[in-house]
């Protein structure tokens, strides 16, 4: 009976530290795609400043 109960313990244990460590690698990847979000969002306002310089040289011409 004792080696049932502490059987039991430990799988519960196991169990919460796996969904422990799945909730932490959730928040890390969820941070990363935020990391992500916002570099493409300032590679595309670059890129939409340089055609703007692009197209104010070709009017100087």
């Amino acid at each position: 009976m004792e080696k049932e109960e502490e059987e039991e313990r430990r799988r519960r244990r196991r169990r919460k530290k796996k969904k422990k460590k799945k909730k932490k690698k959730k928040k890390k990847k969820k941070k990363k795609k935020k990391k992500k979000k916002k570099k493409k969002k300032k590679k595309e306002e670059e890129e939409e400043e340089e055609e703007e310089e692009e197209e104010e040289e070709e009017e100087e011409e």
